[in-house]
């Protein structure tokens, strides 16, 4: 496995490295898990999703300050993921409220992550987000 950043199309088969700046991340687990499949039959009910993923737009965003990148991350599957467990809204809101510059779910989730400047501000935040667990993304 390759541990550098890299925006992937296509079927996968398309990988190009792409140059992140340094953030601290806030991950936040969180039970019950969600099974993908009741996730993408959701997104499938609320019509919740892009057709196309733009990735010029990924590579600005890539290559803009981390404020700028923070405020155009995206999850297609986050409004799908919190009308099943709705019970996610108060973990991103304290992650926003603890100064995240974006907080979202992973994936289909249920794990939650704020996006942090620094590790001390990440730190600072997991005080106020149990369960929290800090984890750094270094420049590839």
């Amino acid at each position: 496995v390759d541990p550098r950043h890299a925006l992937v199309t296509g079927a996968g088969e398309h990988v190009e490295p792409l140059a992140l700046p340094p953030m601290a991340l806030l991950l936040v687990p969180r039970a019950p898990g969600l099974r993908a499949g009741e996730v993408y039959a959701e997104v499938d009910r609320l019509g919740a999703t892009r057709a196309t993923l733009a990735p010029d737009r990924v590579r600005e965003l890539a290559a803009a300050p981390l404020e700028e990148l923070a405020a155009g991350l995206e999850n297609d599957l986050e409004a799908a993921a919190l009308s099943l467990r709705p019970q996610l809204e108060r973990p991103l809101r304290a992650l926003r409220e603890a100064g995240a510059l974006a907080a979202l779910v992973t994936g289909s989730g249920p794990t939650l992550f704020g996006v942090f400047g620094d590790r001390a501000a990440a730190v600072a935040a997991a005080a106020r987000v149990p369960g929290g667990v800090v984890a750094m993304v270094r420049p590839s």
